[in-house]
């Protein structure tokens, strides 16, 4: 039975298990996030990345879209022009 009970012993109030230590520690130390560039590095895109990249975006679109034209020429021309005396 003693073994149970002290198996089952409840830790005070007080901390009776730590008899002698302080209660708050007020001096501790914090990681150096701010001094610490690559903590902030993300994998999203923003500044000029993000410009570069949809300027490459950009160029590679026309370039993909110049490889399927099968015309001669890429203006297309349209005569909106009635010939004159045809009123």
């Amino acid at each position: 039975m003693e073994d149970k009970m002290k198996m089952m012993k409840v830790r005070g109030a007080a901390g009776d298990d730590h008899v002698g230590e302080k209660d708050f520690n007020t001096k501790f130390t914090c990681p150096q996030v701010f001094s610490n560039a690559d903590y902030f590095k993300t994998v999203h895109l923003g500044g000029d990345d993000m410009v570069r990249q949809m300027e490459e975006d950009a160029k590679k679109a026309q370039e993909d879209w110049k490889a399927k034209v099968v015309v001669d020429s890429e203006v297309f021309k349209v005569n909106t022009r009635q010939p004159k005396g045809t009123n």
